[in-house]
């Protein structure tokens, strides 16, 4: 699995160094994101790319009419050669390169946050703020919903993790009650 890894890479920096050539860059990150969902979406049109099997006649006569004119002429492009170079499968791994290619060109960080609740924009918009003050680069927050976190807050990016969760406090507080004898020492004899 490395060396396909290793092959998504190089792929996501050829992307990203001709889309950075072409123009901004900025659109890049959001028309790739939905074209692996729209990939995905139905299951066919998946097995379709990625077969083998299917002549690249057929993948690049299918791509020229649905996207050709719609996505940039970058993307197509890349698109047409991953047909031809049979490595329409890598295309996910290939998605989750550029995000971090994307973000080390962009000097951004991503930011997993979990919630019990879904979050206000406000309140996105404020947390968002905190922490580009607190890491000193642009944030891009990937908010998750995690209803047993009962409330609270996990923030989490690289090294950094946030626990201020109610079921991290209450584990904690257990933890801490296990090891004391509340009621004194006679009790326990």
């Amino acid at each position: 699995m490395i060396g396909f890894e290793k092959v998504a890479v190089v792929y996501a920096e050829a992307l990203l160094a001709a889309a950075v050539d072409a123009g901004p860059v900025t659109e890049l990150e959001e028309d790739i994101a939905q074209l692996n969902e729209l990939f995905h979406k139905d299951p066919d049109v998946w097995a379709f790319f990625k077969s083998p099997i299917i002549e690249v006649d057929g993948k690049l006569s299918l791509l020229s009419k649905t996207l050709k004119g719609k996505v940039s002429d970058t993307l197509y492009s890349f698109l047409c050669v991953l047909c031809v170079r049979r490595r329409f499968e890598l295309f996910p791994d290939i998605v989750e390169q550029v995000k971090t290619l994307l973000d080390h060109h962009l000097k951004r960080k991503r930011v997993q946050v979990f919630s019990a609740v879904a979050l206000t924009p406000e309140h996105s918009a404020e947390l968002q703020g905190a922490l580009k003050k607190r890491l000193n680069m642009d944030v891009v927050l990937e908010v998750h919903e995690k209803p047993d976190l009962i409330g609270g807050l996990v923030v989490r990016t690289g090294d950094l993790k946030e626990d201020s969760s109610i079921k991290d406090s209450l584990a904690r507080m257990a933890k801490a009650l296990t090891g004391k004898r509340i009621l004194g020492e006679k009790y326990y004899a």
